[in-house]
């Protein structure tokens, strides 16, 4: 039943599926936000350090950042909102998954990944685990989807 289905398609309420394929439609919207104010300050700090300006790399991708800061508060909104719903939906019975699937939701996972960079050392890793946290989300999610898929 899962096969190549919508998101949306999970849910059992057919009322329901065309307000909630919008909500998930803006889950890349705030995903393209976040990535290109992270690339845009990436870029930055890239040029400085290839044009040989070590010394203004660190301040200008910093200032850059600070100021695409609330284009990435904005982007939460896109994300947080279908990703707490997805929840809400599926504690509640209203999607063709098993409850268990909860676990297996992106926010879950996210927050689990968030909380684990504030217990190890501040690191290049610990950085990229915060960074990666919503990507390597949604991958535990699809596999879930998938193996859900192959129990059906």
């Amino acid at each position: 039943m899962l096969g190549c289905m919508k998101t949306a398609d999970l849910l059992n309420e057919n009322s329901k599926k065309k307000p909630f394929r919008f909500l998930m439609a803006q889950l890349p919207v705030g995903w393209l936000i976040i990535h290109f104010t992270v690339s845009v300050f990436i870029y930055a700090y890239s040029w400085c350090m290839h044009n040989e300006l070590p010394e203004k790399s660190e301040k200008l991708a910093a200032d850059i950042q600070h100021m695409m800061q609330p284009a990435q508060m904005v982007s939460y909104l896109f994300i947080g909102v279908p990703l707490v719903l997805l929840i809400v939906y599926v504690l509640r019975g209203k999607t063709v998954l098993k409850k268990r699937s909860q676990f297996f939701t992106p926010l879950l996972w996210m927050a689990f990944l968030s909380g684990v960079k504030l217990v190890i050392p501040a690191t290049p890793f610990s950085n990229g685990i915060d960074t990666f946290c919503m990507n390597a989300a949604l991958i535990v999610w699809f596999v879930y989807l998938l193996a859900a898929r192959s129990e059906q």
